[in-house]
């Protein structure tokens, strides 16, 4: 089941107008989201940023406010129609200004060892337009099948050589005892926010702030998070290597608690 304009059906309409918007331009916006236990993680935070990329892509939606509301409600709605007994739900979100869809699917399940081993990652020179926003981009399709069935995800540097983001998640680097990350042309993940909020929590000092490539090299420990995997450790990249999960391991233990009860029930 999904829900198209706030009705419930089976399947997405088959037809849409050629001259809507989102059709001539690619004028839309989206979120994806994940439960823990029928409840919804951090609902409130993803539709802030619903409306928040809509206002820096220039999207016209006049009734934007109550359409937000309508989607907090209606996505409650699905996710208690679509339980799946025992599994979380993945859960994305659709808007542009003619239209909005949600729908929810089980969520993967991860293996184990993307914890415990760490994963491989990869790295290229891109830097996102609109950075803040998020938007359906042919970026993510195109650096997803550069990668390998061992690469887990592409990290991003700038054309001066200074870390962004990754294709699908945010990027942190260890360096002793604190954790640095890059605030400046990146998507505000949030997830990256819970972290950080994790590790003030833990008293684990948190820096945000310029990191180079070289810099990147020397870190003890690199980490990526993302809404649906969470804190998953870095074991390659390129040259350097690591099996000292440290910090991420700490904080990916603590992160669901320290937030447990922020969820919003469906």
């Amino acid at each position: 089941m999904i829900c198209f304009n706030g009705k419930f059906q089976e399947v997405m309409p088959k037809t849409l107008s050629p001259l809507f918007d989102c059709c001539q331009f690619g004028l839309s916006t989206f979120e994806t989201l994940r439960t823990y236990d029928d409840q919804i993680f951090h609902l409130k935070s993803h539709l802030d940023r619903l409306c928040e990329s809509v206002s820096i892509l220039g999207i016209e939606i006049p009734n934007l406010r109550k359409i937000k509301s309508e989607i907090e409600v209606n996505v409650g709605k699905l996710v208690s129609i679509n339980k799946v007994k025992g599994q979380d739900q993945r859960i994305k979100i659709f808007l542009c200004s003619d239209f909005y869809w949600i729908m929810t699917q089980p969520l993967d399940e991860v293996s184990d060892d993307f914890y415990h081993k760490g994963v491989q990652i990869i790295d290229a020179t891109f830097e996102r337009p609109f950075s803040r926003a998020k938007y359906p981009n042919l970026a993510y399709p195109y650096f997803a099948r550069r990668q390998s069935d061992a690469v887990f995800e592409t990290i991003f540097f700038n054309n001066e050589g200074f870390l962004r983001e990754g294709n699908i998640s945010n990027v942190f680097a260890v360096y002793g005892n604190e954790v640095h990350t890059p605030s400046k042309n990146i998507l505000q993940g949030v997830t990256r926010e819970v972290v950080m909020k994790t590790a003030k929590k833990l008293k684990i000092p948190m820096v945000e702030r310029e990191i180079s490539r070289g810099e990147l090299k020397k870190a003890d420990e690199i980490f990526i998070t993302n809404t649906t995997k969470e804190v998953v450790p870095v074991r390659k990249w390129n040259k350097w290597e690591n099996k000292d999960f440290k910090i991420s391991k700490r904080l990916r233990v603590n992160f669901c608690r320290c937030e447990i009860n922020n969820k919003i029930k469906s």
